[in-house]
């Protein structure tokens, strides 16, 4: 097994992915900022359409986080 880890380039276009009891919770497409060792920045553009699962409640309380 490799000890390198792909980075991500600035610019590039990545789906962040949430799990959930092993399956996807959401998965939200993102520009790539920043990818170091030190963090990893992600932009989400203004009505950017997020997959997530039917029959979840909308509104603050779902996503308050965004």
């Amino acid at each position: 097994m490799s000890d390198f880890t792909r980075r991500f380039l600035p610019g590039e276009r990545v789906v962040i992915r949430e799990i959930r009891n092993g399956k996807v919770w959401t998965a939200r497409p993102v520009t790539v900022v920043e990818d170091s060792d030190e963090q990893f920045v992600s932009y989400l553009a203004p009505g950017t359409l997020i997959d997530y699962p039917m029959n979840v409640e909308h509104g603050a309380g779902c996503f308050a986080m965004w």
